[in-house]
């Protein structure tokens, strides 16, 4: 064979595999998950992160396709910058612990570059110390300021979130603790089957976060939830009603979404229909009872956030995801 066609042949070789490289899928964000067994897994790269936060891989042993860390100002003293909100599905009512595999990952000071806010909205969500007969319990401020069962912790605290920190300089390790100096575990008591949320503000610039998991404390072990090869909690786009439900559902269509202003829902001219608006916990807002085939829904009276809209025809149920801004 010529040195020419050699040529011409890797050239082509060398553009069909750049071209296979580039064409595969990014990985799309995701922002509900469902507890199975107990147990709730989350990596932070599935996430939909965006601001300066970013995902990276310098660090080895991360799990997953890489792990998020923070790259913007610190706010050590304030909430609500980088907001990642995002939804769980609680099957298994109860008390659950809280955790997550961080690291340092930028300096050589592990106490510098290590916390972040974050907030659970269960039915309680506070910490304690020394397994679950303790008397040590904190809620954070300002709940803590109202309730003589529970005291403040130690550093900042700020609109129910609490400041978590752990991680070790350039190595990952189990570790989620509020409180200086008087170090307490997070838990969050969940009472009923349903949808809660979880919100993570930024704190401090490049702490990095792997994974994060909720283990239902009669349900698992700690060193059983804190196992690698645990896959990441099912990623659902709707609202089951059960884990083994297999009715049919319909098929009808919500647009824009996100909305604002209003949202339409087309129906596909099937009837007779219940629409359900409810809120991000999957409480109810208003009903709607149409026989018309497309449905103009106002958000004018809404706040921002995430909302579901569950639709009823016959014996059919269908759950869709509506985002408000």
């Amino acid at each position: 064979m010529s040195y020419s066609k050699t040529q011409s042949i890797l050239l082509f070789l060398s553009i069909f595999f750049s071209s296979m490289v580039y064409a595969q899928p990014t990985l799309e964000a995701c922002d509900f998950f469902e507890e199975e067994n107990g147990l709730l897994v989350v990596e932070m790269e599935s996430l939909p992160i965006a601001g300066s936060w970013e995902v990276a891989q310098n660090i080895d042993g991360y799990t997953g396709n890489g792990y998020i860390q923070w790259t913007g100002n610190q706010y050590f003293n304030q909430t609500g910058n980088g907001a990642i909100t995002f939804q769980i599905k609680i099957n298994t009512p109860g008390t659950y612990t809280f955790n997550w595999r961080v690291a340092v990952g930028n300096g050589d000071d592990g106490t510098l570059h290590n916390d972040t806010w974050l907030k659970i909205n269960g039915d309680n969500f506070y910490a304690k110390q020394g397994g679950v007969h303790t008397t040590s319990r904190l809620k954070p401020k300002p709940q803590c300021n109202n309730d003589p069962n529970y005291g403040c912790p130690n550093g900042s605290s700020s609109n129910g979130f609490f400041k978590v920190f752990g991680g070790q300089v350039g190595t990952f390790q189990w570790k989620a603790k509020t409180s200086d100096h008087d170090a307490h575990d997070i838990a969050a008591r969940f009472d009923t089957v349903g949808i809660y949320t979880i919100e993570i503000n930024a704190r401090s610039s490049y702490q990095a976060i792997d994974r994060l998991i909720l283990w239902h404390t009669t349900e698992q072990r700690s060193v059983d939830a804190q196992k690698l090869f645990n896959p990441e909690s099912p990623c659902l786009t709707n609202i089951p009603t059960s884990t083994h439900d297999h009715a049919p559902t319909p098929d009808f269509h919500v647009f824009p979404n996100p909305a604002q202003g209003h949202f339409w829902v087309d129906l596909g001219g099937q009837s007779p229909k219940q629409i359900t608006l409810l809120n991000y916990l999957g409480q109810p807002i208003k009903i709607y009872e149409t026989s018309e085939t497309k449905l103009l829904i106002s958000t004018r009276a809404l706040e921002a956030g995430i909302y579901w809209l569950e639709i009823k025809i016959g014996m059919k149920r269908g759950v869709r995801r509506v985002v408000v801004r």
